[in-house]
């Protein structure tokens, strides 16, 4: 039991790096387009549905390290 909550926490630790949301986007789209049998949509869509998670969670980053070192 001891390791599944070990896992459960690396899970939330790697969904707080932008690059994690980034590519969940990325590989969103590209199953998308499979889907359709149009790869280059696919990627167009996976860039569409990444970029604006990798954006938010930088800009979030940002605000709590300038939060934590206005504290101090």
């Amino acid at each position: 039991m001891n390791f599944f909550k070990e896992i459960y926490a690396w899970e939330k630790a790697q969904m707080k790096k932008p690059e994690t949301r980034f590519l969940i986007g990325m590989i969103g789209g590209v199953l998308i387009g499979i889907g359709m049998d149009n790869i280059g949509v696919g990627i167009a869509l996976g860039v569409a549905l990444g970029v604006p998670g990798y954006a938010s969670c930088k800009k979030k980053k940002k605000e709590d390290l300038t939060s934590t070192n206005e504290d101090e």
